[in-house]
């Protein structure tokens, strides 16, 4: 039977205001908002962390303890060219102001100050 013979027999019953009409429509839904709580996340991860920081220090040191010596070749060569090479700098450059300076002090003073000293009474 079809809707709309089915509601001509009910409206001739005089059943008809007693139907359901059409549902409301549904409201517009709201913002969502999720939450989501990671602290119980986090802690695990830093007590897990804490609890095997004794394993990666022991893996790291066994890994590093055997090239000790390369690695401090690598560090210290490079480092003693820097220092000797900044000592010399700075002693090259001592040298210079001090004794090269005195050496040429008196070519470069103008005359008044040197041969041209105006005599005193004596």
């Amino acid at each position: 039977m079809s809707y709309q013979i089915a509601t001509t027999y009910l409206a001739q019953a005089g059943v008809v205001g007693l139907l359901q009409g059409e549902p409301p429509p549904a409201p517009a839904p709201g913002p969502i908002n999720v939450h989501v709580d990671l602290s119980g996340l986090a802690a695990l991860i830093w007590q897990t962390f804490i609890d095997h920081i004794g394993d990666i220090g022991n893996v790291a040191w066994s890994g590093i303890k055997d090239h000790l010596s390369e690695i401090g070749a690598a560090i210290w060569t490079p480092l003693s060219a820097w220092l000797e090479a900044g000592l010399h700098s700075s002693a090259e450059a001592v040298w210079n102001s001090v004794f090269v300076s005195i050496a040429t002090l008196p070519f470069q003073l103008p005359a008044t100050l040197t041969y041209n000293l105006p005599r005193t009474g004596r």
